[in-house]
């Protein structure tokens, strides 16, 4: 340590003997500075020959006084010696202590002791002392007579009477009773806590790392000390390895994430695919081989991606049986695409009977009869997939003839209606088995761009067997284009079609 602790007013005695005497006590005249007042006044007795410290009028020899609030004084009180010839002397030392507002006894740490065969007694008692009359809170207020010096702190001592003592703060270390006796401490020339590198602070220190090492430079406790750092190189591939591990981890679950939605959307086609007929579809197939060239099962992305994922801007109509979008296969042709509306309840013969339809429609080859290209069977409700007609409807044609009068002539209407009855009459009696389409309007036929009649739209037709000539079944159709009879009798016919 390369200074001094100062414990003693400038010029004022230091010792008695061996025993150091601290601010606030002090030896000297009654007008001196050397101790704070009247209760802390002692006297340097050197009468016997060697030096005893005690109060002003008293007796009571003191042993240590320390800065920490305790003082340890000396008193032997009997004595009971012997020889051969029996006891020589006993006697008793009465104590009289007179403890005034600064001492007290301490509860803790006095002892009684006897010495030899031949019995001397002593006591060693230790007294607590504080600066009398007030606690902290009420003496700091009061500046001037204030007894601790700069960086300290104050506490109340338990001492009945009251009183405080003084503290140097942490940090900080002398006399904490003089007005500038407590003084900041070099930690980093004492033990401390650092491992490497120590910085000395006013009231503290701290610990650093040096050059090539990282850490908070303690040792012990929650202290991480200093680590050697990693060279560049290592550090760069540590970080190019953490980057690729990381991009790594994303890809997987990315692909992981795109294979389960993948498998998941493949579970609900295959579950649409059995729901809407698909296995029976396939059956029937099988059986009627080569009579299925024309026609084709399609995936529900092929046709996600021919209408552009169901684009409103391609729709090409809308009706009681759903809507009907525009697409383009991979191939490059235009079709049809009519994605029927959602029936809450379909029974296993219905499907049955839809397949059945489905196998028969695929069959017509006319050439005033749309022709039914394919289906998708892996969506909620069945897509049917018809040649494009690029014309539109009838229907359109003769309520808009700004553009095309030139059609309506009676020729080109004869021709239509002749068109359309040929249709019919094929369906009727040339197809393999009867289909009696029971919707035929304006609307259901369509115009190529030579203006021929194409019969569309077959969300209400029936086949019927070939003995049969007429159809039970719950009136449906169009209001305005229903026969009368058909519509009061629910039985349909042939000629009932027109």
């Amino acid at each position: 340590m390369g200074w001094k602790i100062i414990v003693v007013s400038p010029g004022c005695q230091e010792k008695c003997g061996e025993l150091s005497i601290p601010y606030p006590f002090g030896v000297g005249n009654d007008d001196s500075d050397c101790f704070r007042d009247s209760h802390f006044h002692l006297v340097c007795n050197t009468s016997s020959g060697h030096p005893v410290l005690h109060f002003e009028g008293g007796n009571i020899p003191f042993l240590n006084i320390s800065l920490e609030g305790q003082s340890t004084v000396y008193i032997w009180i009997t004595i009971d010696c012997y020889n051969q010839s029996g006891r020589t002397y006993d006697g008793f030392q009465e104590i009289d202590i007179t403890l005034g507002n600064i001492l007290s006894f301490s509860s803790t740490r006095n002892k009684f002791t006897a010495i030899g065969c031949d019995t001397k007694a002593y006591i060693s008692m230790v007294l607590d002392w504080v600066i009398p009359d007030d606690n902290c809170t009420y003496a700091i207020k009061n500046r001037t007579s204030y007894a601790c010096g700069d960086n300290t702190d104050c506490s109340d001592s338990s001492n009945p009477t009251g009183g405080y003592n003084c503290h140097c703060k942490q940090g900080y270390r002398g006399n904490p009773y003089l007005p500038q006796g407590c003084q900041d401490i070099d930690e980093c020339k004492e033990d401390n806590n650092c491992t490497h590198v120590c910085t000395n602070t006013v009231g503290s220190y701290n610990c650093s790392c040096p050059k090539g090492t990282h850490g908070d430079g303690f040792k012990g406790g929650s202290g991480t000390g200093c680590i050697k750092n990693r060279s560049r190189t290592f550090a760069i591939v540590t970080g190019i390895g953490s980057s690729l591990a990381l991009l790594l981890s994303f890809f997987a679950s990315f692909w992981l994430y795109q294979l389960h939605k993948r498998i998941r959307s493949k579970k609900i086609k295959e579950k649409f695919f059995k729901q809407n007929g698909g296995l029976l579809l396939q059956q029937q197939i099988s059986l009627e081989e080569g009579n299925f060239d024309n026609t084709k099962i399609f995936h529900a992305e092929e046709l996600e991606k021919a209408t552009d994922h169901y684009n409103e801007n391609r729709i090409l109509g809308q009706g009681g049986q759903g809507t009907v979008y525009k697409g383009m296969l991979t191939d490059g042709r235009i079709v049809a695409i009519k994605k029927s509306k959602k029936v809450e309840m379909v029974d296993e013969g219905q499907i049955k009977q839809f397949i059945n339809e489905l196998v028969i429609l695929s069959k017509i080859n006319h050439r005033n009869v749309v022709k039914l290209l394919g289906c998708c069977l892996e969506t909620e409700v069945p897509l049917l997939v018809y040649e494009f007609i690029s014309s539109g409807t009838l229907f359109n044609h003769i309520h808009d003839r700004s553009d095309d009068d030139m059609l309506f002539t009676w020729d080109n209407r004869l021709r239509i209606a002749t068109e359309v009855a040929g249709a019919l009459s094929y369906l009727h009696s040339a197809a393999s088995i009867p289909i009696y389409h029971r919707d035929v309007k304006s609307s259901n036929i369509l115009l190529d761009d030579k203006y021929r009649a194409k019969v569309s739209d077959f969300g209400t037709s029936r086949p019927i067997a070939v003995d049969k000539t007429h159809l039970t079944t719950a009136v449906q159709g169009t209001l305005g284009y229903l026969d009368p009879q058909y519509f009061q009798s629910s039985q349909f016919t042939e000629k009932r079609c027109l």
